[in-house]
């Protein structure tokens, strides 16, 4: 039996062991053959404390009975083992050797060194369950993942891509030609391997793969270059994602997209949509033209300060932004400014949209109220002219009835006027009264000739006439005439207008009528400007001047017969009149209005020949 001795009881085998054990980093113990521990080394009495003359299993695992798989004749049969132990008492793990020390001369003695392996375990351990986690991570995947060979054999794949796939199990799907079975395009694999193989990798591939049913799936595919096998062979590993649903989702909101498109860009109405800081992001056609703005203006340049009024803008979006308001507005009228700063009428309906970026923005659509604003006033100027029609026509038969009632005693004091004046001697003084009443009498007798001629009926004898051409000779009457000889007279009318059908001589009266009431206006001095133009299947003619102009209390009564603003001695009343039965009875119409900066405006307009 060993027995713990002063060392020069041992001789010198094992005195040369004593020393290289006490040496030792690692523990180191002998144990005899009733388990009793008859040596430590100060590595393990550092560590686990003195147990010298105690059992082993009591140190090692703190037992009450020798381990069940230590068997004293193995170990002292001269044979030696390696066991790994988990050491309660220093919470470590060891790897032991059990050597017979027989060689020694301690036929009874067992020598166990024991090496810590705690932290080499537990990165065993730790690495056991990052590779659990994974191998859990990859099985669970949503997405599919696979590992495969350059030739085109999978080699691992998880549950997500043989479902994906259609696959019944794993080995099915290990088993198949992936150029020839799962690629739709095969010249698509030698692109895709064409890449990974130059990049090393390849992300976000988009391509079709077959399931095993035939059917198409869309999906994008990210791969990197591997490890080698075991041949040599290159492998790729990745994930592949079926984004099939996506494509539709995708294809329907482009479907939507493009329908709402068509639907803002056919739209009749103006729609414009700006952001809070006032930067105008979409216009559709009609917007365009609304604003008169060219396709090419830079649209970084689009404002909506440059169309509409600062205080506008800012009463709308205070509108907006209202509790009662539920972020929309209108439909609500509105002046806006095209690019050339001309005036367009709109009636505005608006909304609080989100806008790409996450901020808000306003969304407006603007209807051009021009053009019911013109049919409304043509409206009411065909109920003026009817209404005005209806008066003068009564005015009309008035007139011809007084007109034939006055003519007869009025030519009977003509007649017993000149009548008086013969019979009575030249140096007669009455002779000079008998004078001034014929005079007046002649003067009676005119105005009673242009009422009957005010009153009658006449159609006109409708001719092929050029206005310009009637304009001309109309102011080649007054060429020297002195009340034109201080008047400028400005002309814009162009050569190729179409021809109306008129009476000549009528309406050389019209333009004679509107031209001497604009001289008499400015009293021979100002200018006397003319335009003519098409629209809208009319000529027009504008004659403007530079006179006083026509107060708005009076334009309703000047095409009244006996209507005159010159008094008793310079006017009958009956010039414009005249002039708008004449041009009534043409299909046009005349109108009068201001020049802008001062003056009168007459507009004519006559209906374009339909043969022109």
């Amino acid at each position: 039996m060993l027995k713990k001795a002063p060392k020069e009881d041992f001789n010198i085998t094992q005195l040369d062991l004593f020393e290289i054990l006490n040496q030792m980093g690692e523990w180191c113990y002998i144990r005899n053959k009733h388990y009793e521990v008859v040596y430590q080394n100060p590595s393990m009495k550092r560590d686990l404390g003195i147990w010298e003359g105690r059992k082993c299993y009591e140190m090692i695992y703190g037992a009450l009975a020798p381990c069940p798989w230590c068997d004293n004749e193995y170990w002292l049969s001269g044979k030696s083992l390696k066991r790994h132990f988990r050491v309660k008492n220093a919470d470590k793990i060891i790897t032991s050797t059990f050597i017979d020390l027989s060689f020694v001369g301690a036929d009874d003695g067992l020598l166990v060194i024991s090496h810590d392996v705690s932290d080499l375990i537990k990165d065993i351990e730790l690495k056991a369950e990052k590779e659990k986690v994974y191998r859990n991570l990859f099985e669970h995947l949503p997405c599919g993942v696979y590992v495969s060979t350059s030739s085109g054999k999978f080699l691992e794949v998880n549950q997500a891509l043989v479902n994906m796939l259609g696959y019944s199990s794993k080995e099915e799907l290990l088993s198949i030609d992936i150029t020839k079975d799962l690629y739709v395009d095969p010249h698509e694999r030698k692109i895709f391997q064409g890449i990974v193989e130059a990049k090393g990798f390849v992300d976000g591939y988009e391509l079709n793969f077959k399931k095993k049913d035939g059917s198409i799936i869309n999906v994008i595919l990210s791969s990197y270059v591997t490890e080698k096998t075991a041949n040599g062979e290159k492998t790729y590993q990745g994930i592949i994602l079926d984004v099939t649903h996506i494509k539709e989702i995708e294809k329907k909101l482009f479907a939507r997209d493009l329908f709402m498109k068509n639907v803002i860009n056919s739209s009749a109405d103006a729609i414009i949509v700006v952001n809070l800081a006032g930067n105008i992001l979409l216009l559709n056609p009609s917007a365009y033209e609304l604003l008169s703005i060219p396709a090419d203006f830079p649209k970084g340049e689009l404002t909506i300060i440059r169309f509409m009024k600062k205080e506008d803008r800012k009463r709308i979006l205070s509108s907006l932004a209202a509790q009662n308001s539920q972020g929309r507005l209108g439909p609500l009228r509105v002046e806006l400014f095209d690019l050339r700063g001309q005036s367009v009428p709109v009636e505005l309906t608006a909304s609080l949209v989100s806008l790409e970026t996450g901020e808000k923005g306003c969304m407006a659509i603007l209807r051009d109220l021009r053009p019911s604003l013109e049919l409304q006033q043509t409206l009411e100027r065909t109920k003026t002219q009817a209404a005005l029609s209806e008066k003068m026509a009564s005015i009309g038969r008035l007139a011809a009835g007084v007109a034939h009632e006055i003519n007869n005693p009025l030519g009977a004091i003509l007649m017993q006027a000149y009548l008086a004046l013969e019979k009575m001697p030249q140096d007669s003084s009455a002779a000079p009264h008998i004078q001034k009443v014929i005079k007046q009498a002649e003067r009676c007798a005119g105005i009673v000739k242009k009422l009957l001629e005010f009153a009658r009926e006449r159609e006109p004898k409708q001719t092929s006439l050029n206005v310009g051409h009637v304009i001309n000779q109309v102011l080649d009457f007054f060429e020297h005439h002195p009340l034109f000889h201080n008047i400028s007279i400005t002309k814009h009318i162009p050569e190729d207008l179409p021809s109306i059908k008129g009476d000549l001589t009528q309406l050389q009266e019209v333009f004679l009528n509107i031209v001497v009431n604009a001289a008499e206006a400015m009293e021979g001095k100002g200018e006397l400007i003319i335009e003519a133009k098409q629209t809208n299947g009319y000529v027009e003619v504008r004659i403007s001047d530079t006179g006083p102009g026509v107060p708005d209390s009076l334009k309703e009564r000047i095409f009244e017969p006996f209507f005159t603003t010159k008094g008793d001695k310079n006017g009958t009343g009956l010039g414009l009149a005249v002039s708008h039965g004449i041009v009534t009875a043409h299909g046009g119409e005349i109108l009068v209005g201001d020049r802008p900066g001062g003056g009168a405006c007459f507009s004519v307009r006559f209906p374009v020949a339909v043969d022109a």
